[in-house]
């Protein structure tokens, strides 16, 4: 990558963070680099009572749940989610569930030895890779997103979760609060306590659900695909005219 990065006349990246990266691990000038943000597929859109009420039904026994979305990766911070939900379910007797989507690709043995030593790992719900219509559903009738991730470039699922009327708990760390701006609550990623405090924070608190709702619902207009081909286009055409 450095060796292309340096010889492109132009590169896209996903986000400012992102930008800001290229520069400092590659040396590259940052009049070079633009940034388009991803955007939202079309079918993230809310849906009525009825069929939120027969996806909690499918998934978790009508109970509501925290929703992580992505591949099950170490970087994702699987484990600190894991432990965070495991003293929230432990203070607050709630019935929450955590309602994981996604593919276990890199499910090693410290992730494995974690979940087996929770108390309330059976109140963890695994569904693999789901279709983009059943995600859809699962986005716009789960409680909250929690995606806690120590690194992203972008992290599609909080624009996803915009899209789809969820609230948001989010790691502070990388991309994700230019992302997110004011339609998530941020934690650090590090400190299981402070997961666990936002969990609570956002399970009892109905109107902060609704206000990060209602930020999330005009955020979204933010990422749409045609700003991001806007913007790769622009791109095009400036190189092209140069050369």
């Amino acid at each position: 990558f450095p060796k292309f990065a340096k010889k492109a006349a132009k590169i896209v990246t996903v986000s400012e963070y992102s930008k800001q990266d290229i520069v400092k691990s590659f040396g590259i000038n940052e009049e070079k680099i633009t940034v388009a943000h991803n955007g939202i597929g079309d079918f993230f859109n809310p849906i009525n009572e009825e069929l939120k009420a027969t996806t909690r039904s499918k998934f978790t026994n009508g109970k509501s749940y925290f929703l992580f979305v992505s591949a099950l990766h170490p970087r994702k911070n699987i484990i600190n989610l894991f432990k965070s939900f495991d003293v929230f379910k432990n203070q607050t007797k709630s019935d929450v569930k955590l309602l994981m989507v996604g593919e276990k690709y890199w499910w090693n043995q410290e992730i494995k030895d974690c979940f087996d030593s929770l108390n309330f790992k059976k109140e963890v719900v695994f569904t693999g890779h789901v279709q983009s219509t059943e995600l859809n559903n699962i986005y716009c009738s789960g409680l909250a997103l929690t995606y806690v991730s120590y690194f992203e470039g972008f992290g599609i699922p909080l624009a996803e979760a915009m899209r789809c009327e969820l609230p948001i708990l989010a790691s502070n760390a990388t991309s994700l609060p230019e992302v997110g701006g004011e339609a998530a609550i941020y934690v650090n990623p590090f400190s299981i306590e402070d997961i666990k405090n936002g969990m609570v924070r956002i399970y009892k608190d109905e109107s902060l659900r609704k206000e990060l709702i209602e930020k999330g619902k005009e955020r979204a207009k933010l990422f749409n695909w045609q700003n991001t081909a806007d913007k790769v286009w622009e791109t095009i055409i400036e190189v092209f005219e140069n050369k």
